[in-house]
């Protein structure tokens, strides 16, 4: 159908979307991080410098957060405009809890965009992580109008999870 109308895109956003889809479903996190990395592939050369730029590893974080999986990845990946949401995590998981704390202390608000309740979720994560009541407040604040969504999944290529699973440890 892509190849019919002249959509040559469409096949990557719909392998994206096959790969959140299952990581909704509770499937493996190893198999949906396989799907994810494969849908990655299809980015290359895309002309979506925008979604080339952290967007698998960012999907991988996610998946692993709303898991409770720690956040190990390889020191030269490129986070692209996520660093900042990524950074606290993964001092968490190196055991760097002072600096964790104020990468915390430091997160922008996520852009409002269709991945701003990821982010979101990812905020309170690290928060709650390190005990920042105050980025703790400004998450909760943030995800309570999406209570009842599923973290990224406006984005059709990623999610965190429940935004009722994050809300529920902001208290």
């Amino acid at each position: 159908m892509a190849g019919r109308h002249e959509r040559p895109l469409a096949a990557v956003f719909t392998t994206w979307f096959r790969a959140m889809r299952t990581a909704t479903t509770g499937a493996e996190a190893a198999h949906c991080e396989k799907l994810y990395e494969a849908a990655a592939v299809n980015l290359s050369g895309s002309g979506m410098p925008g979604l080339e730029d952290g967007i698998l590893p960012l999907a991988i974080l996610a998946l692993r957060v709303w898991r409770g999986l720690p956040a190990i990845f390889d020191p030269a990946t490129q986070w692209g405009p996520y660093e900042p949401w990524a950074r606290p995590h993964l001092l968490i998981a190196q055991g760097q809890a002072n600096e964790a704390a104020k990468a915390v202390e430091a997160l922008p608000d996520p852009p409002k965009d269709l991945l701003s309740e990821a982010l979101w979720c990812l905020t309170a994560a690290a928060a709650t992580a390190v005990g920042d009541s105050r980025v703790k407040e400004r998450a909760r604040a943030a995800l309570l109008p999406a209570a009842a969504e599923i973290a990224g999944a406006g984005s059709g290529m990623l999610t965190a999870g429940p935004v009722s699973h994050y809300l529920a440890t902001l208290h």
